[in-house]
């Protein structure tokens, strides 16, 4: 005798129905988007942190993001001391998900203590495999090489090598050599060094951070009293320049002027 069941039949009698999907893994995913973009994600691949670009300069991909605390400029220098060339020359891509690779998030100072020590190993596993390319074209060992200003130099000087023209828009393909030695801190240039940070624009919608409204006479570093000087401010812009709209929500100021650079150099001054 053969019994047909509907499917509410079924259920009524206590059965259950389990109703599945297929789906890729995860890992399969995320390689068919690293093809798809022809960037690897890997935090263990140095091409996942520094590429070298067809003119020398460099692209730094940072997982951690600037959020008020100067990453923007302080990776770079990271990055530009370890390889030997230029900050100016270090361009960052920060927090992109289809470019960096995923280092975690960003919280206090685990962006530079985290974050930035990956990228400067990986540009230390750079600078090293540069060299290394170059002492296999010159037939000389690589300890007579370094790098500076973009390109390996023997020590003892004549031959120069540039990065464009060792590896310029191509791939290291190597692993982050968690022993490629670091610089010397005594020998840095960059590293330690004053620069102007990297902040977002006045007047596209970008959040204005508290870092950045600290007037420079300030001492006590509280919140409210950083609230205080952007009311400071705020009434000198008025004074200074009468035409400027300013608005507040808690610690955040909203000003609309028809003169950015005139607003700048009042504010500047203040």
């Amino acid at each position: 005798m053969s019994a047909r069941l509907t499917r509410r039949e079924f259920l009524q009698t206590g059965g259950a129905l389990l109703v599945t999907f297929a789906a890729p893994a995860l890992g399969q995913r995320l390689a068919d988007g690293e093809r798809a973009l022809g960037k690897t994600l890997d935090t263990t691949d140095v091409d996942g942190f520094i590429a070298i670009n067809a003119d020398g300069s460099i692209t730094v991909f940072s997982g951690k993001v600037d959020l008020g605390q100067g990453l923007r400029i302080a990776i770079p220098q990271m990055a530009a001391e370890e390889l030997g060339i230029g900050v100016e020359r270090v361009a960052l891509i920060e927090g992109d998900t289809a470019l960096t690779p995923d280092q975690g998030a960003t919280a206090g100072s685990s962006g530079i203590m985290r974050g930035g020590v990956q990228i400067r190993q990986a540009a230390a596993t750079a600078r090293e495999a540069l060299i290394g390319m170059a002492a296999a074209k010159s037939g000389r060992d690589a300890s007579d090489f370094d790098t500076a200003d973009g390109a390996v130099r023997a020590k003892s000087g004549g031959a120069v090598f540039g990065f464009a023209d060792l590896i310029g828009e191509r791939r290291f393909a190597i692993k982050v050599d968690p022993k490629a030695k670091l610089r010397d801190p005594a020998s840095y240039r960059i590293v330690g060094k004053p620069l102007a940070l990297l902040k977002p624009g006045a007047c596209f919608g970008e959040i204005l951070y508290f870092s950045d409204a600290v007037e420079r006479r300030t001492t006590t570093v509280t919140a409210k009293s950083r609230i205080t000087v952007l009311h400071i401010k705020a009434a000198a812009l008025r004074v200074a320049t009468p035409a400027c709209q300013v608005g507040f929500n808690k610690a955040f100021m909203r000003v609309l002027v028809e003169r950015l650079a005139q607003a700048n150099r009042q504010l500047a001054q203040r």
